[in-house]
């Protein structure tokens, strides 16, 4: 049995590890390397990933859509010409010309001019030999009079647009909140390589004083072996901190595009923000909370929702006007060209040439419109069941990511302060150390919980970080409020 060392001779024993726990501290990153912020990060997502450009077509296409139903409404040229000639003997030449332009509200307009001569014309078209011209309108008093079918399609093309628009929202939505997530798990992984780093800093030179030691004699060759194992298990904790490192920033890379949309992966020159004690898990006051739910009611997938019922509810009018009869009036004014000056042409529109009429159809037991429109009623009901029980959703999930933050950052604050208590015992462990009180494997044993907790604070830290991010992803509205390098 070997007889107890004095205190001065242990002291001098653990002179090459007196000091070692201040280069714990100590953060070694090259002067060539700079921090990509949150924002920074974000601006570039914003202006070079595939998806923005994506989100800006599916507008594109909303547009040309309303620009096709608008087509509908644009005015239609028409004419014939019909000749018959037989035995030297000229039968009749028609000729017919014609204007239609539909009216928004119903109506349509017409304008045309009629010709017809020969020896075998009906009687009915026999006209004046300068030819006739008519204008009018074609107006249904019935079925077509609320909305018809062109109207319904410029409805729905508008109503796609707004849908395009919020189906836009929702894709830079999914882009933000992927994209914060993964810059803030590259700032958790790069914060574990760090943190590892220096512990097997600390290990390695540890392991090296006790090599020393033992070949001065003052150490037995179990520490030595001991305080080896201790630098290898580092070492592998290193090795997996590095390997989730490259897959996260492997990972950030995806969202990383250059200005000709060719990927870009990310230079190793640049680092996140650190995890540092001046990096806090943000919080949302009452007053915040109130603002995010208002703003809920603008949700994009809330309002894609909406659209989808009036998108029914324009089916269900469109429905309804098959249960009204077919009833249409129409009126043409007829005039005779005289000469090539139309004033002097013959206008007399509601005393002597004129043209008009009526015209009904009604199927008697409109059985098919009425299960149509039947249909289409309780499609809209259900519709907008659809909408409140996504409201409920979304209202139900905010509120579990207000939870999810605020609990965040208490288990941050009480975590922070394990660290500095766990700090204090291995600074009291090392002490007992240098004066011969304790052993490596009491060190090593502080130096566990040490580095547990300060993962577990990292951990906090970004998962809070995240957290306060998915507030704004469950409003629908990131890029517009979401500013993190204002968040405390």
């Amino acid at each position: 049995m070997q007889n107890p060392q004095s205190v001065p001779e242990v002291m001098q024993k653990n002179r090459w590890l007196a000091g070692l726990w201040a280069l714990f501290f100590l953060v070694q990153t090259g002067a060539s390397q700079k921090v990509l912020s949150e924002k920074d990060f974000l601006d570039w997502v914003w202006r070079f990933h595939p998806v923005s450009y994506q989100a800006s077509l599916t507008a594109s296409i909303a547009e040309r859509e309303v620009g096709a139903a608008r087509g509908l409404f644009d005015p239609v040229l028409s004419g014939s010409w019909d000749n018959k000639r037989y035995d030297a003997k000229e039968y009749w030449r028609v000729f017919h010309s014609e204007v239609k332009a539909p009216i928004l509200f119903g109506p349509d307009v017409k304008v045309g001019y009629e010709r017809a001569e020969g020896i075998f014309l009906n009687d009915e078209n026999t006209l004046p030999a300068a030819g006739l011209v008519y204008m009018g309108l074609s107006v249904p008093l019935g079925k077509d009079l609320i909305t018809d079918e062109r109207r319904t399609a410029l409805r729905r093309a508008q109503n796609f647009k707004n849908m395009g628009l919020a189906e836009q929202e929702t894709l830079l939505n999914d882009l933000f909140f992927d994209a914060v997530k993964a810059y803030w798990e590259w700032a958790l992984a790069y914060a574990n390589r760090e943190l590892f780093s220096q512990f097997v800093t600390l290990a390695d030179i540890r392991f090296q004083a006790v090599k020393r030691g033992y070949l001065e004699g003052l150490y037995a060759a179990i520490d030595t072996v001991e305080a080896l194992i201790l630098l290898q298990t580092r070492q592998n904790s290193l090795q997996e901190a590095l390997q989730e490192y490259v897959n996260a920033t492997l990972k950030l890379s995806n969202f990383l595009w250059d200005e000709s949309g060719r990927p870009v992966l990310l230079p190793d020159t640049l680092i996140p923000v650190r995890l540092g004690p001046e990096l806090q898990v943000p919080v949302i006051n009452q007053a915040q909370a109130l603002r995010f739910l208002e703003a809920l009611q603008e949700h994009p997938e809330l309002r894609i929702k909406r659209f989808k019922v009036r998108e029914l509810q324009l089916d269900q009018r469109l429905k309804f006007n098959y249960l009204l009869p077919d009833l249409r009036f129409q009126y043409n004014f007829l005039a005779e060209p005289i000469g090539t000056n139309p004033m002097n042409w013959n206008f007399s529109p509601f005393r002597n040439n004129f043209k008009y009429g009526a015209s009904i159809k009604f199927p008697l037991l409109i059985r098919t419109a009425r299960a149509r429109y039947d249909a289409a009623r309780f499609k809209t009901r259900q519709g907008l069941y659809d909408v409140d029980l996504k409201e409920l959703e979304l209202r139900l999930k905010l509120r579990q990511t207000f939870n999810n933050l605020e609990q965040t950052a208490l288990q941050a604050v009480i975590q922070q302060n394990m660290v500095e208590n766990y700090r204090r015992l291995n600074q009291a462990e090392q002490a007992k150390f240098e004066i011969g009180e304790s052993s490596v494997f009491l060190l090593n044993q502080r130096e566990i919980k040490l580095i547990e907790s300060l993962q577990k604070v990292n951990e906090l830290k970004a998962k809070g970080r995240k957290f306060f991010a998915e507030t704004y992803y469950r409003v629908g509205s990131p890029w517009k409020g979401y500013t993190p390098y204002n968040a405390p």
